[in-house]
């Protein structure tokens, strides 16, 4: 396999891994609700939130919709 595109898809990924790091930091500090990182699916600006269903209607009630639109994001259900 090609080094250079190895590489760039490695970035790619560990970008990826340090905004999903970035928004969990977040949603924790505004909502003191703890996700894991396979419970966020971010494409684009857009979020969807995989977690229980208890843990989503927490988040809910904290108006979660607003902590990300704050980050420029949409959450998408």
């Amino acid at each position: 396999m090609d080094e250079g595109l190895f590489k760039k898809y490695s970035s790619q990924i560990q970008k990826r891994g340090a905004l999903k790091k970035e928004i969990i930091i977040t949603i924790e500090e505004k909502t003191g609700i703890l996700l894991r990182d396979e419970d966020l699916i971010i494409f684009k600006n857009q979020i969807q939130i995989t977690a229980s269903s208890v843990v989503t209607q927490k988040l809910f009630q904290k108006n979660i919709s607003s902590v990300l639109e704050e980050k420029g994001y949409i959450l998408k259900r």
